[in-house]
């Protein structure tokens, strides 16, 4: 970790379980955030107490679904990354195009994430990780039939942010939607899961070209799994909302 890490404030969960309310309340007025309120018992991430909470009545659900969209999305990063330029080739483009398209497809990913980033403070995380599916499976369905060069630059750019930056935006909700103590387990199970289709991507591009399927189907194929990852997506329930303490007022004068 860099030295700017040392400046960075605790998380307002952090500091409420260790009874450091002051604080917590201090930090809470300056982001303009409610405080949460302090458990009934303290509550420790060491251990299984965190992975616990995952499988509980309230989280159990997303959980699951999070998994498989993470499968998804890792499925789709690394199996995009690795053949997309071997796809693109066996559709008649030469060497230099195909990595340019892959060039593309990376810095869409970048690009989209500031737009992204932005759209999921205002509208919340979950509309915004949807659409960013739906945007890659509309975006790599199109590349089947598509051949102007700059519509192909423009789709990759989509696509880019469709898949990879689905990704970064995809862990940020994961780790915001779980209370503070259960937010390492929250993320780290879900990527632990998720490596498997990040496993499974290029094994499942390389099983697809080199069974002479047609590349419409071949990129059918991969726009499926992202709109099946919208729609798991979009299964996920609003997270637990924990009640909130009021910031003390100040006693007023006669």
């Amino acid at each position: 970790m860099g030295p700017a890490v040392r400046y960075l404030p605790e998380s307002l969960e952090h500091l409420v379980s260790r009874g450091r309310l002051d604080e917590a309340r201090a930090l809470a007025e300056r982001l303009g955030v409610a405080l949460p309120e302090p458990p009934a018992r303290a509550r420790r991430s060491a251990g299984w107490g965190g992975v616990r909470t995952l499988f509980t009545r309230d989280y159990a659900r997303p959980t699951v679904l999070f998994w498989l969209t993470a499968f998804c999305s890792l499925l789709l990063v690394y199996a995009m990354n690795t053949w997309l330029p071997q796809l693109m080739r066996q559709a008649g483009y030469p060497l230099g195009s195909a990595l340019s398209f892959l060039l593309v497809f990376n810095v869409g990913a970048i690009a989209g994430l500031l737009v992204g980033g932005r759209a999921a403070d205002r509208f919340g995380p979950k509309p915004v990780v949807a659409t960013a599916f739906a945007l890659a499976a509309a975006s790599v369905a199109l590349l089947a039939g598509t051949f102007d060069f700059a519509a192909l630059y423009v789709l990759f750019a989509i696509g880019g942010y469709g898949t990879i930056g689905t990704q970064t935006l995809l862990n940020a909700y994961i780790t915001g939607y779980y209370p503070g103590e259960s937010r390492a387990a929250g993320i780290g199970w879900s990527l632990g899961v998720g490596r498997f289709g990040g496993i499974l991507g290029p094994v499942l591009g390389g099983l697809l070209i080199t069974s002479g399927l047609p590349l419409t189907r071949i990129f059918f194929v991969f726009a499926g799994v992202a709109l099946i990852g919208a729609l798991l997506v979009c299964g996920v329930r609003r997270s637990p909302t924990p009640p909130v303490v009021p910031a003390p007022t100040q006693p007023q004068e006669a």
